[in-house]
């Protein structure tokens, strides 16, 4: 037990005497002493202040601290609290040692507390390396959220103390606090802050006891605005520069107004544009200023705040400074732009700079002036002013010997880089002959080596063109334009064979050839004479071929004209088609309509105007067009694109289509002779009647009495046969006697036979008839064609090719061809089959219908064919076989000869002999259609003659005189076809008043439409063919009545007694049927019964 005790004040000791059983001890025991320490970890630099718990402070006493080793000033606060700086710890702490906390008090004594069981741990300062935001961001995260951020690093102790704050670098201004979450020595855990992005560099500090903050370590992290800029960064600023070099890849960052880079931060997506150009520029559509390689892309979308540009290439880059810009396409503010420097590539290539007055000698040796200047480049053309290897050319050197053959050599020389490292060779000589290439082959080290062609001297341009292989020059071709070399150029319209051939060859038509060995579109072949597949010949020109179905609907309607024509100039206009048709015509007194015969004569103009070969005369298309124009329809045209687009692609095959149409025509005439024969026949005029009624008419006053004239009243009274036949038994007291009882079924039988004659007289004569006016028209085809087949010409193919003859017509038809073999042989058989034959068809034509369907009446026949008879004299009715022989021999005097000039003057001289020839002759009856026909012969002939005028040089070299000459062609022609129409006027006077002559409405309506242009003149006229018309029926019928009346009557009272002689006839024949329907009707009881 303790037995006493006693207090040191001044050592702060309480002495006590412990006593026992066996022993006394005395021990001291301190009056104060230390609980604990707070914060237990801190900073070995120091500066924290610890709060030291314990009992025994003295108030106002100095106390000190004793921390690792440094010893600082205590701040007693109570008996049991005090606080003390710590100072920078000796070098024996760490992390792993505690350090005690000792108290000193400042007495006597200077007691101090030992080995306490209170420290502290003193680590050094942890180190930063990162710092990520919870979102992944490494180093910066978003201005307006507050995230965790972990830092990395080591060095870092688990304590409550322990704290972040987010500075500015340059400065260690705090711009905010942080609590630490420990994770590991190695990790800890701090917030970002809300805050406004800045200028300087920022991060994040870390401290153990949140008073020491190491100013020498700190994890970067910058705090992002929102997206205000861009700015871009380049892996190499370098271009090396070649045919096509590949840019650094460039990444382009979206930034705030700071130039952050927002990245991760960036939710919106961004188009970026590479471009060469200012961005304002490059919008405006202009050029770049650099080529784009194919593969570039220059246009990439942003990814996380950045677009990335890998894949740009350039073609052949300019050596120096090369700025390329990117911008937003959407906000053209966001720009930024990265200066690359290209340099030259490697040796790739040679260069040199030629010049216009370099010429290589063909006549003799030149010398290149200036010297050529040879350059190294890369393989963009930069130039490679470094080389200094040795430079070789080879150039042209030809020579002649003496016996005149051309030797192509060459001759070598050598240079050295100069001190710009450029070669210079200033003794070249170049001579060559004409087309043989002059050149400078270049080489230098294993640079590909440069061909420069060198031009040569020229012949006189305009005058001569340069012979090839040779050192001399020829006279220019006509129909060409030299420029004093070889090449000839050929005006339009002129075709050659081949680059070596230097004779030229007018086209028809001249658009077809553009000049040279081509064609124009739609032609082929030589001359360009044939059409391409899908184009069709139409009057010599090619044009585009339509739809089948169209083509094959407009040949049947060109088919159908022909035959509408056929028919209205042969079957439709024949008066008479058989013996009984004649007998019925002369009581009718039926006048021939002369406007066909106006219009053969028209015809045959036009068809002789056809055969001048227009398209040769290169006359103006407003001439070619009036003539051709005018004579279409004139004569069969094959020269139809449609036609030539389903059947005809030459004009071989053409002379095929005109010959088949040739038994077509013949088919055709045959069905319409059977159609129109029988429709004549049996349901045409009833010619028994028609002839009764004509007896009627000219009947004299009172003859009624007679028998024969009571039988004709009584047929033309009846509605038919079965009619007539009931009239002539009822009336058998006015119509008969015992002794001349008709027998009316025999005489109905007779009919009918004589029908039948009629059919087989009618066939007959309507199918010659026909057949000639087919012909008539398809004539000068088959000549023209037939004879134009047998004229060939030789073209010239060139030195390279043989000469080939051709047909003249189409020299796209080879005339050793099979095919020109076989319709040269079918040319032959036209000419000497149809050509000759069918000017004799009218001939025995006329003569055939005379003995079998005329009962060999001449008259009779020539009636029938009115169409190739009609208007000539009865001497030359044949005279239209001698107008086909004229056009046959027309037609091969425009085709024999080869110039077109002895073409018209063959053909005027036979159209001078053929006026001639009809002048002395007179072949026409009528004078009009005589002065018509030698009119049209004339105006022919003056055309012929006065385009053999366009020939003479005197002419051909003025175009007015020219122009006069075709003023005058269209003038003659114009006259011509005046003539024509005078003579249509004529033969429409004669038509009017034979109409006017007819009784009834049809008489009344034309004699008003005479009367309209020529009153007085058109009634002599109607009553002096009805007078006519009277007496000579009267003379066939009634001779001696007609004696009589010529004696009793004068010409006046003839007037006068017209019409009473019609109202008298109309009352006796009103009175006749109405008795004889009267008579009639007992026995219509009887069979009713």
């Amino acid at each position: 037990m303790v037995t006493a005790g006693q207090v040191d004040v001044a050592r702060r000791l309480a002495l006590l005497t412990i006593s026992s059983d066996f022993a006394i001890s005395f021990s001291s025991f301190s009056l104060f002493g230390v609980k604990g320490v707070f914060p237990t970890v801190v900073d070995e630099n120091g500066g924290a202040v610890i709060t030291v718990q314990g009992v025994g402070f003295l108030v106002g006493s100095v106390v000190l601290c004793n921390v690792s080793g440094g010893i600082v000033v205590a701040n007693v606060s109570s008996t049991s609290l005090l606080t003390c700086t710590t100072e920078k710890a000796a070098p024996t702490s760490s992390v792993c040692v505690t350090d005690p906390v000792n108290l000193i008090f400042m007495n006597a004594s200077s007691r101090t507390t030992f080995n306490t069981l209170v420290g502290i741990v003193r680590p050094t300062s942890a180190t930063l390396v990162t710092a990520t935001s919870e979102l992944g961001n490494v180093g910066f995260g978003a201005y307006d959220t507050a995230v965790s951020v972990t830092i990395a690093g080591f060095g870092f102790v688990q304590t409550t103390e322990a704290r972040c704050r987010f500075v500015r670098l340059s400065d260690n201004y705090v711009i905010f606090y942080s609590t630490v979450t420990y994770v590991s020595s190695n990790v800890v855990v701090c917030v970002q802050q809300p805050a406004d992005p800045m200028p300087n560099a920022t991060g994040f500090q870390y401290s153990h006891d949140g008073a020491y903050y190491s100013t020498n370590t700190y994890a970067p992290y910058t705090i992002v605005g929102p997206t205000k800029k861009v700015t871009s960064f380049a892996s190499n600023l370098t271009i090396v520069a070649g045919a096509s070099s590949q840019v650094p890849s460039v990444q382009v960052y979206l930034t705030d107004a700071y130039g952050n880079n927002r990245l991760a931060l960036e939710t919106s997506i961004y188009s970026f544009r590479a471009t060469s150009l200012d961005p304002v520029v490059q919008i405006a559509g202009n050029v770049e200023l650099v080529t784009f390689t194919n593969g570039s892309t220059v246009v990439e979308s942003t990814v996380g705040g950045i677009a990335s540009f890998a894949n740009i290439g350039i073609l052949t880059p300019t050596a120096g400074t090369f700025t390329l810009n990117f911008f937003s396409t959407v906000d053209i503010t966001l720009t930024t732009s990265v200066e690359f420097t290209i340099i030259a590539g490697v040796a790739a290539a040679l260069s040199m700079t030629t010049s216009a007055a370099w010429r290589a000698g063909v006549f003799s040796t030149i010398k290149l002036t200036p010297a050529p200047t040879l350059k190294v480049t890369d393989a963009a053309g930069n130039i490679i002013a470094s080389a200094d290897t040795t430079a070789r050319v080879i150039f042209t050197s030809a020579t002649q010997a003496l016996d005149g053959s051309i030797n192509m050599g060459s001759t070598t020389q050598y240079a050295v880089a100069g001190s710009d490292g450029f070669f210079s060779f200033p003794s070249i000589q170049i001579k060559t002959v004409f087309d043989t290439d002059a050149f400078m082959v270049f080489s230098v080290g294993t640079v590909p080596s440069l061909r420069v062609f060198v031009p040569q001297e020229t012949c006189v341009e305009g005058l001569e063109y340069a012979e090839t292989g040779t050192f001399s020059c020829a006279n220019c071709p006509a129909n060409s334009v030299c420029d004093g070399t070889s090449t000839v150029k050929v005006d339009p319209g002129f075709w050659r064979a081949a680059g070596d051939a230097f004779e030229f060859y007018a086209c028809t038509p001249a658009e077809a050839c553009p000049g040279g060995t081509g064609c124009a579109t739609g032609y082929t072949s030589t001359m360009c004479a044939a059409c391409e597949v899908g184009y069709g010949k139409n009057q010599g020109t090619c044009t585009e071929c339509l739809n089948p179905t169209i083509n094959w609907v407009l040949t049947l309607v060109i088919l159908g004209a022909f035959v509408v024509i056929v028919y209205v100039l042969s079957i439709g206009g024949m008066t008479v088609t058989c013996l009984r048709d004649a007998e019925l015509a002369k009581l009718e007194k039926v006048q021939h309509n002369p406007l066909s015969v106006v219009i053969k004569i028209g015809v045959s103009y036009l068809q002789m105007i056809t055969v001048i070969p227009f398209a040769k005369l290169n006359m103006p298309s407003w001439m070619n067009n009036f003539i051709t124009g005018s004579a279409s329809g004139s004569k069969f045209n094959p020269n139809l694109s449609f036609i030539g687009c389903l059947f005809a692609s030459n004009e071989a095959d053409t002379l095929t289509v005109v010959l088949i149409v040739f038994p077509i025509a013949i088919v055709i005439c045959v069905i319409l002779s059977i159609v129109f024969a029988y429709i004549r026949t049996y349901k045409g005029v009833d010619l028994v009647k028609a002839k009764a009624e004509l007896n009627l008419m000219a009947a004299d006053r009172g003859a009624a009495t007679k028998q024969n004239l009571r039988a004709d009243l009584a047929r033309t009274m009846s509605r038919s046969q079965l009619h007539y036949v009931h009239i002539m038994n009822t009336h058998y007291e006015l119509f008969a006697d015992a002794n001349q009882i008709v027998n009316l079924e025999k005489e109905h039988l007779a009919e009918i036979e004589q029908r039948k004659i009629d059919l087989k007289q009618r066939l007959l004569n309507m199918l010659l008839v026909s057949i000639l006016v087919a012909l008539f028209f398809l004539y000068p085809t088959i000549v023209q064609y037939a004879a134009e087949i047998l004229n060939c010409s030789t073209v010239d193919f060139g030195l390279s090719h043989p000469s080939r003859s051709v047909l003249t017509k189409d020299p796209s038809v080879d005339c050793s061809s099979d095919q020109y073999r076989r319709a040269s042989l079918m040319a032959w058989g036209s000419l000497a089959g149809l050509g000759v034959g069918i000017p004799w068809l009218n001939y025995l034509f006329i003569i055939t219908l005379r003995k079998f369907t005329c009962g060999g009446d001449h008259e009779l026949a020539k009636t029938i064919f009115f169409f190739t008879t009609g208007g000539y004299r009865n001497e030359v009715w044949f005279w239209l076989t001698i107008s086909l022989l004229r056009k046959m021999c027309i037609v091969l005097a425009m085709t024999i000869p080869s110039d077109t000039d002895m073409k018209l003057l063959a053909g005027l001289w036979v159209l001078m002999l053929s006026v001639l020839f009809n002048i002395s002759h007179k072949p026409w009856a009528e004078r009009m259609l005589s002065l018509v026909e030698t009119t049209t012969l004339s105006a022919i002939a003056a055309t012929y003659g006065l385009l053999e005028l366009t020939f003479f040089e005197t002419v051909s070299s003025s175009d007015t005189n020219l122009l006069m000459v075709y003023i005058a062609v269209a003038v003659v022609n114009l006259l011509s076809m005046l003539s024509l129409a005078v003579g249509v006027s004529w033969s429409a006077q004669k038509t009017l008043a034979n109409l006017a002559a007819k009784p009834g409405p049809i008489g009344y309506f034309f004699t008003q439409i005479l009367a309209s242009t020529d009153e007085l003149s058109v009634k002599i006229r109607v009553l002096s063919e009805t007078i006519r018309d009277m007496h000579e029926k009267m003379l066939v019928k009634l001779p001696r009545t007609y004696k009589v009346a010529l004696v009793e009557l004068a010409v006046s009272q003839l007037i006068v007694d017209h019409d009473e002689k019609v109202e008298a006839r109309t009352n006796v024949l009103s009175q006749f049927r109405k008795d004889s329907d009267d008579a009639l009707m007992p026995s219509k009881r009887r069979s009713s019964r």
